[in-house]
């Protein structure tokens, strides 16, 4: 499966560390970003990946209807596809990282579902060298 790189976006699989990296740049309409949710979900799908790194940094605002969608919709559907661990980075923006807070609270999510938020993907990639063995991966 490929990765998917659009304007202000991009899913990739790191294979080192099993796990897809989604990287946000600026605003993202709500149609665009609904292109990058479902190219995740097949990812997932397809590697059968269990952790996830979202670096949000660059991320300025939520499109309208974004927030929503990640809270009601992407929340409960990556945990379905089987991710176990996620890995947040938080937008460097305030407006950005008050999205994401308004998103991410009270988002249903299952309780084997590990999720961490970080200043950077270096410290997201540790956290999941540290906490779980490749083994768990295979």
């Amino acid at each position: 499966m490929e990765d998917l790189i659009v304007p202000h976006a991009e899913v990739k699989h790191v294979k080192e560390l099993k796990c897809m990296r989604v990287v946000f740049d600026g605003f993202i309409s709500y149609d665009d970003i609904m292109k990058v949710f479902e190219h995740e979900y097949e990812m997932i799908r397809h590697y059968k990946l269990k952790r996830c790194i979202v670096d949000l940094r660059k991320m300025q605002v939520y499109a309208v209807g974004v927030k929503e969608y990640v809270k009601d919709e992407w929340f409960p559907r990556v945990t379905k596809e089987g991710l176990k661990q996620i890995a947040f980075v938080v937008p460097e923006n305030l407006f950005g990282e008050l999205s994401m807070k308004v998103a991410h609270k009270d988002a249903p999510v299952e309780s084997e579902v590990n999720i961490q938020y970080f200043k950077d993907q270096e410290a997201a990639q540790q956290w999941f060298e540290q906490t779980l063995s490749p083994a768990a991966f295979n």
